[in-house]
């Protein structure tokens, strides 16, 4: 009895991380499919907290500039943690499912 409630866990366990694997792999490529259209679709890469930013009385081309800079450093964190949930998510998945599956 206790060794099939400990099998019984085991595989429990396996198929939990299998399930965060797919949640993973799923909001990777959610965020994938929002870059991709923020690059596709907008002129500029979108910030949401830009708007009106600029109207402030500092130089309006060191703002410009700073904003670039911004959007360009949000275009690559935004990739790559995409990238990222990607792979992990596969990971995770790939491994507990085949462990997961063994077990049943």
């Amino acid at each position: 009895m206790a060794k099939e409630f400990s099998h019984s866990i085991r595989t429990a366990y396996f198929y939990l991380f299998s399930a965060i694997g797919v949640i993973l792999l799923i909001v990777g490529v959610f965020k994938l499919s929002d870059f991709t259209v923020k690059q596709v679709f907008l002129d500029e890469y979108y910030l949401p907290y830009e708007s009106g930013r600029c109207n402030y009385p500092q130089p309006r081309e060191q703002c410009m500039e700073e904003l670039k800079r911004e959007r360009d450093l949000k275009e690559v964190t935004d990739v790559s943690s995409s990238i990222t949930f990607i792979v992990v998510g596969l990971l995770l998945f790939g491994f507990h499912y085949k462990k997961a599956r063994k077990l049943s």
